[in-house]
């Protein structure tokens, strides 16, 4: 029987029928380790938490990028509407990237407002990896460019105001995730599989098999 895959949480779930890809940043990974050794992680540097000291977090980062229990990059990615300056955003996603592309391991992306920006990014960069926008928001307009350009989707907390892009989403390019709410995944998937009028049994053994693709 396949798991539901939340691949984007900030929380441990103790559920034993949910595998739960918790996301934090270097600086904390270290001692997530120590306490969870068994769990899996996604590591990276938000847009919203570059400081000064982000020189030492991707020090961090590439030291661990490769450690078994860390499965994806990111959330990385760039924002619009957050204080840190774009051109800023821009060289530590594009050092991410590149961790990513050495490790060989798909990338959370949070982008907010900056869809034409990502896609520019990814022809430029012509990623090997997967790349997830993860709590995506977007219409269907923008989901159809970004289909157009290889991109997969993890719907969050917006995800009933989506109905035209969850409908437009192939069902292979899809993955839920709870992010930083106090719910269930399992309410996540009911909720998409009565919006795509299928049996939440196969939406969870589709997004199984996508996760299984992909990691």
């Amino acid at each position: 029987m396949s798991s539901y895959i939340d691949i984007h949480s900030h929380q441990i779930c103790a559920s034993t029928s949910t595998f739960t890809l918790v996301n934090c940043f270097p600086s904390e990974l270290e001692i997530a380790l120590q306490k969870e050794p068994q769990q899996f992680y996604s590591v990276g540097i938000h847009p919203w938490h570059i400081n000064t000291d982000f020189g030492k977090e991707m020090d961090v980062l590439s030291n661990f990028a490769n450690h078994k229990q860390v499965l994806a990059i990111g959330e990385t990615g760039i924002d619009k509407v957050c204080d840190t300056p774009f051109n800023l955003q821009l060289e530590l996603f594009k050092k991410q990237i590149a961790i990513a592309e050495e490790v060989k391991k798909p990338l959370i992306i949070h982008c907010v407002k900056a869809y034409s920006e990502l896609i520019q990014l990814k022809k430029e960069c012509q990623p090997s990896m997967p790349w997830i926008l993860h709590g995506y928001r977007g219409n269907k307009n923008s989901t159809e460019q970004l289909l157009a350009h290889n991109f997969y989707f993890s719907l969050g907390k917006e995800i009933s105001h989506l109905q035209a892009s969850l409908r437009t989403i192939p069902l292979n390019k899809l993955f839920l995730e709870t992010d930083n709410e106090n719910v269930s995944i399992e309410m996540r998937y009911k909720m998409a599989a009565n919006m795509l009028e299928i049996p939440e049994e196969k939406l969870k053994d589709l997004v199984y098999s996508n996760f299984k693709n992909l990691f």
